[in-house]
C-alpha cells in the first residue's frame, strides 16, 4: 500500500462551546435593535385612535386589534395618497371646469395660475367619474353641475323667495 502524509495542526478547544454566546445584532446583521420602536416612519401619519372610532361606528363593527387598526390607517393613507396622485396627474392633463366656463387661467400680468401643486373638487370629481377603480366614490364625489344650466336643460326648478310681506303685483 502506498503511504499517505498526513500534516496535523493544534487547535485550541474551547470547553464552553455549549454555552449560547451573546452576539450583537449591529455585529451580525447590521440592525440596530436597540432602537426605539416608536420610531415615526413606523407610524401611520392617520391617527389610529380616530381610524378605531369611525371604525367602532360601522354598526357590523367587530372587536378589532389594535395591529389590525394600525394596518387600516395604513391602507387608508395610501389610498388617499393614490386618489390624490391620480387627481392630481388627471388634472394636468385635462383643464379644469374654470376653464370650459369661459374662466381665464391666466392672471392680469400673463403669468399663468394654474398650481400643479391644487387639487380642486372638480380635479377629484372628473377622476372619480373616469378611472374605474374610483367610481365605488360616485356617489360621494359626484361631479358638480352648473345651475344655469339645469334650469335651462328643465332637470330643475329655480324661484327666487320674496322676502316676507312683498306680495306679487304691488
Amino acid at each position: 500500500m502506498s503511504e499517505m502524509n498526513v500534516e496535523t495542526i493544534d487547535i485550541p478547544i474551547d470547553n464552553d462551546m455549549d454555552e449560547p454566546q451573546e452576539v450583537a445584532a449591529e455585529e451580525t446583521y447590521g440592525v440596530d435593535t436597540t432602537a426605539d420602536i416608536e420610531d415615526t416612519s413606523l407610524q401611520p401619519t392617520l391617527s389610529v385612535d380616530i381610524v378605531g372610532k369611525i371604525a367602532r361606528n360601522d354598526p357590523e363593527y367587530m372587536e378589532t386589534s389594535d395591529d389590525a387598526l394600525v394596518a387600516t390607517a395604513f391602507a387608508t393613507e395610501l389610498f388617499i395618497k393614490t386618489l390624490t396622485n391620480e387627481s392630481l396627474l388627471m388634472a394636468d392633463f385635462h383643464p379644469t371646469n374654470n376653464a370650459m366656463n369661459g374662466q381665464s387661467s391666466e392672471n392680469n400680468d400673463g403669468t399663468n395660475n394654474d398650481d400643479s401643486n391644487t387639487l380642486t373638487y372638480d380635479n377629484l370629481s372628473y377622476c372619480v367619474k373616469k378611472k374605474g377603480n374610483f367610481q365605488f366614490l360616485g356617489d360621494l364625489i359626484p361631479m358638480t353641475k352648473n345651475l344655469k344650466d339645469l334650469v335651462q336643460e328643465n332637470k330643475v326648478r329655480y324661484t327666487t323667495a320674496l322676502p316676507q310681506g312683498q306680495l306679487l303685483g304691488n
